[in-house]
């Protein structure tokens, strides 16, 4: 009789072990409770894929911490704090690809999470109605989020390429370019690389123009454009990193790869173009520092610069996303 209890416990404590298993695995097939490995940007990066701006999730999760609200709610079965929940939640890496295909005649942006827990959650909760209004101008694949493996969640959006733009890109450019795509370098908080050898940045000008209901002909002929359209097939490259060196400062430099021709003119626009960067920082209550000049050993222009008073705008958007929670500091 003792020997039958005996066996019959062990029946329902293994019933009980499976149960609780099952839900355990379709819990985090749903919400995505187990933590995925880093996936790179790259692996869904094709050859076409001439622009990358990419954020190091572990390198921005200070910032993020330091300005959450001390008393956002959390139902009362929730096991961990507010940062513990940032830290175990926040992605691994989050970037924006972009791409021109002018046989389909169209830009295309991807934009990548790897994301560390709750993918399947986003991927299966999040709709088109939750896209913000101003990026209405993009055409959005549905639904707006895919998971192709776990980690990997993507949406995708694209903009029509206008009439007439390949043909007057085809006077400055060739759609075929020499050697490997450009990538970031990583170990950056932020980091951006535009590959221009085959004339990418004229072909995202257009799209813009055209997005916003705009004449890209007439535009691109204004006498600001004048300057930017004599540089553009002179420059190679544009890459561009951040990093915080306080917690309230980040360093930017900047490289643009260019024809040596082109280091006069490129001179001239960063000399009548930053003063207007720095008085659009001081609106917003920033101070932006720094210089760029080009360097002939390099053939580039090199820009050094120091962004500070940004944490009070973080601040700002902070308590407007938790109206009624305390403030971080």
């Amino acid at each position: 009789m003792k020997k039958g209890c005996l066996i019959a416990g062990v029946v329902i404590v293994l019933l009980l072990f499976a149960v609780g298993a099952f839900w355990l695995i379709r819990l985090d097939r749903e919400l995505g409770l187990r933590e995925a490995g880093a996936i790179s940007h790259e692996q869904f990066a094709t050859p076409r894929t001439k622009f990358r701006a990419v954020i190091d999730g572990p390198k921005i999760e200070e910032l993020i911490i330091r300005h959450l609200p001390k008393n956002i709610p959390l139902p009362a079965w929730v096991p961990v704090s507010i940062p513990t929940l940032v830290k175990k939640g926040l992605p691994h890496e989050v970037a924006i690809l972009e791409e021109s295909d002018y046989a389909t005649s169209e830009v295309t942006f991807t934009l990548f999470l790897n994301e560390r827990r709750f993918g399947p959650f986003l991927a299966d909760k999040v709709r088109m109605d939750d896209v913000s209004p101003e990026m209405n101008i993009l055409r959005w694949d549905t639904p707006l989020f895919k998971m192709p493996e776990r980690g990997a969640l993507q949406a995708t959006a694209h903009l029509p390429i206008p009439d007439g733009l390949e043909s007057r890109l085809l006077e400055d450019w060739t759609h075929d370019i020499a050697g490997e795509p450009l990538k970031v370098e990583g170990g950056h908080l932020a980091e951006v690389v535009l590959d221009n050898r085959n004339g990418e940045i004229f072909t995202l000008l257009g799209a813009m123009i055209k997005a916003n209901g705009g004449d890209w002909r007439a535009q691109l002929l204004e006498q600001g454009a004048v300057l930017v359209m004599s540089i553009l097939p002179m420059i190679h490259d544009v890459r561009l990193n951040a990093d915080l060196t306080a917690p309230d400062t980040l360093r930017i430099r900047l490289r643009t790869d260019a024809d040596p021709n082109a280091a006069t003119a490129l001179n001239l626009f960063a000399g009548f173009s930053l003063p207007a960067l720095k008085e659009a920082a001081a609106f917003k209550g920033m101070k932006l520092d720094g210089s760029a000049t080009w360097s002939d050993a390099e053939q580039a222009l090199l820009g050094d610069f120091t962004l500070t008073g940004f944490e009070p705008l973080i601040e700002q958007q902070v308590t407007a996303m938790f109206p009624g929670a305390a403030p971080s500091k």
